[in-house]
């Protein structure tokens, strides 16, 4: 018994090359400008395998890999942003995946071999090109792998095997493994005027 996941995310929010923004408002209701990229993932794989006899061979091997997820968040060149709020630039990846395979067997002679592995990779950037202005009257936010209100990157991997070989002759190979790998970064190009 054999399931494969693969899971690809590609997000982006850009702000493209020599945009003109302006955010209004007043001292009691400031506008703020919120550039945000968010990946979400699920995965959930459950794989049982039930055999008997004189001699079997048995085994389930499942895997989900989700070792593409990219939030890029991005603000071009040659760029003018000016708010009387918050300027918030904002890249989050939630997830959760889980890989149950299960193996049970039984006979005279009995091989069980139970495989899992839930992997999951992110990349979270913040970009700002070169000469670029962004002048904020209320805070700036740069974040890679959170947001302004404080939530971080989740991340549940879960990759169980649960083996139970009940043969005069057991001959058994369990492997579980989970796998969780981040990269945070934050640029900022030449030339490029921050103001708060």
């Amino acid at each position: 018994a054999e399931s494969e996941t693969v899971i690809e995310n590609w997000t982006y929010a850009t702000i493209d090359d020599y945009a003109d923004i302006e955010v209004t408002g007043n001292i009691y209701t400031p506008g703020d400008f919120r550039l945000r990229a968010f990946n979400d993932v699920e995965g959930y794989d459950d794989v049982k395998l039930d055999s008997g006899g004189v001699i079997v061979g048995s085994g389930a091997t499942s895997s989900i890999k989700a070792e593409t997820n990219d939030a890029i968040a991005r603000i071009g060149n040659n760029v003018n942003i000016t708010t009387v709020g918050n300027v918030d630039l904002e890249t989050l990846t939630r997830g959760v995946l889980k890989v149950e395979p299960q193996v049970h067997t039984y006979g005279l002679a009995s091989a069980a071999v139970v495989d899992g592995y839930a992997s999951v990779h992110n990349d979270n950037q913040v970009v700002i090109g070169d000469n670029t202005t962004i002048e904020a009257m209320g805070t700036l936010n740069l974040l890679a792998g959170r947001d302004s209100e404080g939530n971080l990157n989740y991340f549940h991997v879960t990759s169980h095997g649960d083996e139970l070989n009940a043969s005069a002759l057991p001959i058994s190979d369990l492997q579980s493994h989970g796998e969780i790998v981040q990269n945070h970064s934050i640029s900022v190009g030449t030339g490029t005027d921050i103001r708060v």
